[in-house]
């Protein structure tokens, strides 16, 4: 997202005026920071209380593979 924010600010920024770039530089910084905040959420929260949510209704006879080696060895 923020590699895709900037291409979107080198495209638009050139047609803006002075104010208008101060105007979208806060929202910008903000977007980023708020993307990064989101991806830490997910992994350190989120991720966690869903795998073992899963690990727990895992039926009996089904085996649960959470190791990315078994989804990759085929």
């Amino acid at each position: 997202m923020p590699f895709v924010l900037y291409q979107a600010w080198a495209f638009v920024a050139p047609g803006l005026y002075k104010h208008e770039k101060k105007l979208a530089i806060p929202l910008l910084i903000s977007s980023v920071l708020l993307f990064y905040l989101g991806a830490a959420f997910a992994y350190l929260r989120s991720i966690p209380r869903e795998l073992s949510f899963f690990v727990a209704t895992t039926p009996h006879g089904v085996q649960m593979m959470t190791d990315m080696g078994s989804y990759l060895d085929l």
